[in-house]
């Protein structure tokens, strides 16, 4: 006995609608799955906790209000321990402070920093040590990092005052010259520039820091002639902490 049309069609709609019976099939026991489970039991699940592996430091370095501070053109931080986490970082200098960042390994026992500021001779003026704990739960750490006055300065700093004395012969001054006689490492001369006033002259220089002071000989001449007119001689301490010395140079007329 062959298909009849109407069996012929009843077999088809079965096998185009089978699939459509199975999904609806399979979401009814999902759902009746889930309704067994119950709410409490799916929010006793818990999510996957945030990924602690890398620590994001965030640092602030300050610099102190020294004269020196403005010469300051890199700033870097050291990353001395734990070892396993060992790195420097260049920071960046935002207004009137240097800011940067790195992502490291995360460790319990914390870290240890060393930061260091140098001026464009790429001499080392300020320092920082520092540390910080471990981060917490969001895995961000901020280190604010206080920089210090080097000590010992790689130099010292002398700021020369002379002072003439008001007579006729010092309106002849043209130029006014200051020798560092030493201590040996220290010897130079140094020019003199005129401040306003005829008696008033000024200049600095940086020589080498030593614990036994200075012995400066100041001359100031007259141009024309060329006549060697005033002089100074005096010794000085040596620098305080801060690296500057301030030296006022009290010429008398030279005698004979």
């Amino acid at each position: 006995m062959g298909l009849t049309r109407k069996s012929l069609y009843s077999c088809l709609a079965v096998r185009e609608y089978a699939p459509l019976m199975v999904s609806a099939l399979l979401s009814a026991l999902l759902s009746a799955v889930l309704a067994g489970c119950g709410e409490e039991k799916l929010e006793s699940i818990p999510s996957p906790p945030p990924s602690s592996e890398f620590t994001q430091i965030e640092f602030q370095a300050q610099l102190p209000q020294s004269p020196f501070a403005s010469e300051i053109t890199l700033v870097h931080v050291q990353i001395v321990g734990p070892l396993e986490v060992g790195t420097t970082v260049p920071l960046s200098r935002q207004g009137d402070t240097w800011k940067g960042s790195v992502l490291v390994p995360t460790t319990p026992e914390g870290y240890y920093f060393v930061g260091r500021a140098l001026n464009a001779s790429i001499q080392f003026l300020f320092e920082s040590t520092a540390s910080a704990p471990a981060a917490g739960p969001d895995g961000i750490l901020n280190v604010v990092l206080p920089f210090q006055l080097r000590t010992p300065l790689p130099f010292t700093q002398l700021e020369f005052q002379a002072q003439l004395p008001q007579s006729e012969l010092a309106s002849e001054i043209a130029a006014v010259q200051v020798q560092i006689a030493g201590p040996s490492e220290a010897r130079s001369f140094v020019s003199l520039s005129r401040q306003g006033d005829t008696w008033t002259w000024t200049g600095s220089v940086r020589v080498p820091p030593v614990e036994g002071g200075y012995s400066l000989v100041g001359r100031a001449f007259s141009a024309d002639p060329l006549m060697f007119l005033f002089e100074s001689t005096i010794h000085t301490p040596s620098a305080g902490p801060d690296g500057i010395l301030n030296v006022v140079l009290p010429f008398q007329p030279r005698t004979p």
